[in-house]
């Protein structure tokens, strides 16, 4: 049993080495700039949460087995265990590259929104036009 565990938990991590492989791919300007990447780089990140919470509960689940059984771990369950640690590692690599692009997207997007905000000032005190529901007096006599 401990090891149809191991292998569903190894299995989970390649699927969620691909998502990270994946993001890892986005830049900061496509995550800012391209219309459309936000939504799908969110949806990459739900789906690594969802697989996160399998591998969390089938870690559970190989913890509970071993306690029960007091079962020492088989040639076979280490050779499964490194190369879920080698998995990890290479996530693990992926998950600094993804911090790195979203904080500096995030950076861009802080400086592109203050850049906005500041437009908008400097075009509302220059444009010192009346509303059309203020009303306004022309002057017809010149």
């Amino acid at each position: 049993m401990p090891k149809s565990l191991y292998e569903r938990k190894l299995e989970l991590f390649r699927k969620l080495g691909e998502l990270s492989s994946e993001m890892a791919g986005f830049t900061p300007e496509r995550l800012v700039d391209e219309e459309g990447a936000a939504e799908l780089f969110q949806g990459l990140v739900q789906q690594r949460e969802a697989i996160m919470k399998q591998a969390d509960e089938i870690t559970a689940q190989i913890n509970q087995v071993q306690v029960a059984v007091g079962e020492y771990l088989s040639p076979e369950l280490e050779s499964l265990q490194r190369d879920l640690r080698a998995e990890g590692a290479r996530i693990q690599a992926h998950n600094q590259s993804i911090e790195a692009v979203v904080k500096t997207a995030l950076t861009d997007l802080r400086e592109k929104t203050k850049k906005i905000q500041e437009g908008r000032q400097s075009h509302r005190a220059y444009d010192s036009r009346v509303l059309a529901s203020e009303g306004s007096f022309i002057d017809k006599r010149r």
